[in-house]
């Protein structure tokens, strides 16, 4: 369901009364940034009713085929929901914790996993995480935190809002995939010479704002200036060469002082890169590819993680991005997702990625 911002007693009254009939199960919950409420207040008074629930606060939420910068998308879960808190994602030291009965379980298992888009270490995070519960897990996600790119606590649960963690909620359902970002190559390859996390320092040896200037500037026929740089940036993110696999999307948001290039996401030492460049029709076409590939035949709680970049990029022809995947899945009941600082699935072999400017329909066998 969708909630428009009011009172938090009025937002939280359809929760309290459906859970009032059903305590067993977990409520996904999650916030567009614009006129939040007190979070911290809205976890005191679902505390109080005792009701299980976890979520996020993202740029945009998006329910049916419309997208909200306000207000809150909830969903009730299926039963049995365990609950993973991370933090310290900040530190290279932090510890997921290791939960039993999912690692020593023989179900067919899916994961939700919302973490702090702004974080270091995601890359690290979902490497460990694979390492723990293993390819018998079908994972997705994303990113939450602000638009503004201002770092803040953007993850909670029963236990608070948190900053630099993430939260992964696994199900004892089976669900199905669909990954797509439909951006297409106009350079490559660029070899990544000096990277450090998620900073580009040098392409081909090279300065890495020089390098990724000429060839964007004779792209687009624009000044690609530091100060204006994401206005441009947007529809030329690079590409991580995955073998046998579509490109890895990574968006490169600003230049810091020293010109490096500043991305949302790992960039490994010595990655393969193409700079990318993007088209309406295609990403359009690409997102209903994603829901086509998903296996809508069961009864299914259909969820997309989309990039807020992809909305930044197609502006108004954005709702029929959500129009094709609607179609794409078969015109489900309902759709529900988040516009996410990244988005993450199992990709390939079952391995967990974390992409950019992507698109990430899911479907959940309830």
């Amino acid at each position: 369901m969708y909630i428009a911002p009011t009172s938090i007693e009025q937002m939280l009254q359809p929760i309290i009364q459906q859970s009032d009939k059903d305590k067993s199960k977990t409520w996904l919950l999650m916030f567009g940034e614009q006129d939040l409420p007190d979070i911290t207040q809205l976890i005191q008074v679902l505390n109080t009713h005792h009701i299980s629930f976890f979520g996020g606060v993202f740029p945009g939420v998006v329910f049916q085929e419309k997208k909200y910068e306000r207000g809150l998308v909830a969903e009730q879960l299926p039963a049995n929901i365990d609950l993973l808190l991370v933090q310290e994602l900040d530190s290279p030291d932090f510890e997921i914790g290791f939960l039993p009965n999912i690692v020593t379980c023989n179900d067919a298992l899916s994961a939700l996993v919302l973490v702090d888009g702004l974080t270091a270490n995601i890359a690290s995070f979902l490497r460990r995480l694979y390492d723990i519960y293993g390819d018998n897990v079908n994972y997705m996600g994303g990113g939450a935190g602000s638009l503004t790119l201002e770092q803040m606590p953007c993850v909670f649960n029963q236990e608070g809002i948190f900053q630099d963690a993430a939260i992964v909620a696994f199900t004892r359902s089976s669900s199905s995939l669909g990954i797509r970002h439909g951006w297409q190559k106009i350079v490559e390859p660029f070899l990544a010479t000096n990277t450090t996390n998620n900073v580009i320092s040098e392409l081909n040896w090279g300065n890495a704002f020089e390098v990724y200037r000429d060839v964007v500037e004779e792209s687009s026929g624009e000044r690609l200036l530091q100060n204006s740089f994401f206005d441009i940036a947007k529809g030329y993110p690079f590409g991580i060469t995955k073998e046998g696999l579509e490109v890895v999307v990574r968006d490169p948001i600003m230049v810091n002082a020293q010109g490096d290039l500043v991305c949302v996401g790992e960039v490994p030492q010595n990655a393969s890169l193409a700079i990318l460049k993007g088209d309406k029709q295609n990403l359009i076409k690409a997102a209903k590819e994603a829901a086509e590939a998903c296996d809508n035949s069961r009864q299914s709680l259909c969820m997309v993680f989309d990039c807020i970049s992809r909305v930044l990029f197609l502006e108004d022809d954005f709702d029929k991005e959500l129009q094709a995947v609607k179609k794409g899945l078969g015109n489900p009941a309902q759709l529900l997702g988040a516009l996410t600082l990244g988005e993450i699935s199992s990709y390939g072999d079952g391995y967990i990625e974390f992409f950019n400017k992507t698109i990430v329909v899911g479907a959940l066998h309830t």
